[in-house]
């Protein structure tokens, strides 16, 4: 299961001046584990991609909305020219960081559901070779998502319509008969669930891409203030 920006830390136990038995100071410190355990087990439920990354939603939707209000009221403090300044970033930065909320949740949502979805299809080579793609094509804007997307959908059509060739061919020559029979279930699975894991990656990839061209204007944004003057 994937996390996104999520970490595992237990605090420490600080006491001072402790007169406790050695029962009660292990009790102390058994419930000071298990809280904070508990805790960070949340941290990693509500970080799990199949929950579409819930922490990284709220963060993001948190930050834009609290600079949509501290900006402009920085700005006040300072002069009716900075006010308007402030009012401009922190409509950009609520408008950029519900983008890239939104769609990244979006993205890790469907794409878990799509590896889930991949594995009924029981073809081992065919997961793999996605699991691959998925590694090496990240999209770096909407321009790629949208044709990583059209990619992922085409080869998800092309793998289960031949499937019901290649799988029973490939099953009768690696374990004769039965094999070809197996091939034969893995052929007809495979014609209705590749296509469908396609149009899903699909979907990851264009809202994948969306987010990562949000998130290019901010990069943008910062190679400009590091330039020289």
């Amino acid at each position: 299961c994937n996390l996104d920006r999520t970490s595992f830390e237990l605090g420490g136990l600080i006491t001072h001046d402790s007169c406790d038995t050695i029962t009660e100071f292990t009790d102390k410190i058994t419930q000071h584990y298990t809280r904070a355990a508990m805790s960070q087990f949340l941290h990693f439920v509500f970080g799990a991609e199949i929950l579409g990354s819930p922490i990284s939603l709220v963060s993001n939707l948190g930050t834009g909305v609290k600079d949509f209000f501290t900006e402009p009221a920085q700005g006040f403090t300072r002069s009716p020219a900075e006010f308007g300044v402030g009012i401009a970033k922190g409509t950009s930065s609520l408008i950029k960081n519900t983008t890239v909320g939104i769609f990244n949740t979006t993205s890790k949502f469907t794409g878990a559901i799509a590896s889930g979805t991949a594995a009924l299809t029981f073809d081992d080579k065919y997961q793999l070779e996605r699991d691959k793609t998925r590694v090496k094509e990240k999209p770096k804007h909407a321009g790629q998502g949208l044709r990583f997307g059209a990619k992922s959908f085409g080869k998800g059509l092309f793998h289960g319509v031949t499937g019901i060739v290649t799988q029973p061919i490939q099953g009768g020559r690696e374990q004769g008969i039965s094999g070809a029979f197996k091939g034969i279930g893995k052929g007809v699975a495979g014609a209705v669930v590749k296509p469908t894991v396609g149009a899903i990656d699909s979907v990851s990839k264009v809202t994948e891409g969306i987010k990562n061209t949000a998130m290019l204007w901010d990069e943008e944004e910062k190679k400009k203030k590091r330039l020289p003057r």
